[in-house]
């Protein structure tokens, strides 16, 4: 049921049944892209009572709606609301932005999430310039925001897990849909890296908007900064260079695989002639770019002395032990799994699982080294999720984007100092999907007899550059508290994160794409034999 407040009001005001609203909150919020709990059944919503917010066109109410669940979990969200009474209006939502709409009967106005209506961005804009705190919600906007000229705005219409809005293609203003209480990770670095720090590989802080509980809490609802010009994620960016670099492999008889450098950090003087046939410099020189843009971000993370949220720490073996607790609990979990999934695999697929199911005993013996040796290296804030897709690239350079950290795990998770290796291999596995990734996403390109010729220097792409990325971040990073001083203390944290992001990546694919699950099995793989 809907409990009685604004709902009730605003549906008596425009003679609407209260009942039949009820039933359509009910179904919309599970099929939007950002109800984050649609395994769970809802048995009441309730929308917080605001006073109505006056746009040029509509009146709107910034609702945060209280979701509870069968089971007594509760959870809260953001979804203003705004009541169409024309039927041109409303069926212009209709056509334009169905996801947009909440409720619709011909005998009454259409109700939709007032975020797709241009007046109402405006008017959310307005407050944010003036930092007016409108019933439980205050809004902050810095000096560089209030120079905005233009109140033009559109909303990205992709599917994401948040909304976002674009205001005179300079500012962003990403809409963080769950309210979650606590201080939200993205909004705090973002900020700590435009007011604490000279690091300018990401975007500039704008301004927020916080909800303000009842009971004292206080929930972000949304970050502004700046929009960052750019040619799209460098997942795209990367994706492009190996299909130039497998298109050169076709287009030559077949050659065999050079040997690989011995050494852990290679340059591209290191490499052989062969490779650079195919690998180009421009390419590996963008692979270092990247590198050492990851490493300034850590380093500045690393750089206050002050703040108890961002001054470094030591890790301590309690650090060590629950991590190593984790990722043992990880794979216990995630290999039971893979084995009661096995016979459903096909055969080429099967193989290699089975290969990863035998190593799993000799892999938790070599994680016993990561609660028995002391690694001598400080934990910092991280990125969190690190991949090529929350990197922009734009031609020249990167920008690091989205440091709300992993979804799944609560704020106070997010907010963990941990080691930045956690992100360093979060990266490196991002190179080994794109290298696949390339081929499994365009099979058209590519003919079925050479893909084990192409797989094979796709694994040595990407060795060739994780190495690249690995040696130009120790580069610019080696004399930070947060690396440690002895390379076998380094390499075991290496490792571990390497091993707990494939193992994750391998119980993702068999529920998600199972056509991927081949990419995490062969990173377990390899992680399992550089441990022994």
């Amino acid at each position: 049921m809907i409990k009685s407040n604004i709902l009730d009001i605003v549906s008596m005001e425009k003679q609407m049944p209260t009942q039949e609203l009820q039933q359509a909150l009910l179904n919309y919020l599970p099929n939007c892209r950002w109800f984050r709990t649609k395994s769970k059944v809802i048995a009441q919503v309730h929308c917080s009572n605001t006073k109505p917010l006056e746009g040029k066109e509509h009146t709107y109410f910034l609702s945060s709606v209280e979701v509870t669940f069968e089971d007594s979990t509760k959870e809260r969200y953001f979804l203003p609301l705004a009541f169409l009474e024309s039927a041109t209006e409303g069926n212009h939502y209709l056509k334009t932005f169905p996801n947009s709409v909440v409720y619709v009967d011909s005998n009454y106005p259409v109700v939709v999430d007032a975020l797709y209506i241009s007046d109402f961005r405006t008017a959310l804009l307005q407050l944010l310039l003036n930092n007016k705190t409108f019933s439980e919600f205050q809004f902050k906007s810095t000096t560089a925001l209030r120079n905005i000229k233009d109140f033009n705005s559109k909303i990205l219409t992709a599917d994401q897990t948040n909304t976002s809005i674009i205001y005179n293609e300079e500012w962003f203003l990403k809409i963080y849909r769950k309210l979650e209480d606590g201080i939200n990770p993205e909004l705090e670095i973002v900020r700590f890296f435009s007011e604490r720090t000279g690091f300018k590989n990401a975007p500039q802080y704008g301004g927020s908007i916080i909800f303000q509980h009842p009971e004292g809490e206080r929930s972000i609802v949304s970050l502004v900064q700046n929009k960052i010009p750019n040619r799209g994620e460098a997942w795209t960016a990367m994706l492009e260079l190996l299909s130039h670099y497998y298109a050169a492999l076709m287009q030559v008889p077949p050659v065999p695989l050079p040997e690989l450098p011995t050494s852990t950090r290679i340059y591209w003087k290191d490499l052989p002639a062969t490779a650079k046939q195919f690998i180009t410099e421009s390419s590996y020189n963008r692979v270092a770019l990247l590198g050492q843009r990851t490493a300034e971000m850590h380093i500045a993370l690393a750089s206050d002395t002050e703040s108890p949220a961002f001054v470094p720490e030591l890790l301590t073996m309690d650090n060590q032990r629950e991590l190593h607790s984790d990722i043992r609990d990880l794979i216990e979990c995630k290999f039971n799994l893979l084995e009661e999934k096995l016979e459903h695999l096909p055969t080429t697929t099967a193989a290699e699982a089975k290969q990863v199911l035998a190593c799993k005993t000799q892999l938790l013996k070599n994680l016993e080294n990561l609660k028995d040796t002391p690694i001598s290296t400080d934990k910092i804030r991280v990125h969190g999720d690190y991949h090529l897709g929350q990197v922009l690239y734009n031609e020249t350079d990167f920008y690091i984007i989205d440091f709300e950290g992993e979804p799944l795990r609560s704020l106070k998770e997010r907010r963990t100092k941990v080691s930045p290796f956690k992100d360093v291999a979060g990266m490196i596995r991002s190179f080994h999907y794109a290298a696949y990734g390339e081929l499994y996403l365009h099979p058209e390109k590519y003919a079925i007899a050479t893909m084990p010729m192409l797989e094979e220097w796709g694994n040595y792409w990407y060795e060739v550059m994780q190495r690249c990325f690995l040696t130009s971040y120790l580069d610019t990073c080696q004399n930070y508290s947060f690396i440690p001083k002895h390379s076998a203390e380094l390499r075991l944290l290496l490792q571990v994160y390497l091993l707990e992001k494939a193992v994750y990546e391998v119980a993702y694919e068999l529920n998600a794409r199972p056509d991927w699950l081949r990419i995490p099995l062969r990173g377990v793989l390899q992680v399992a034999s550089e441990m022994s």
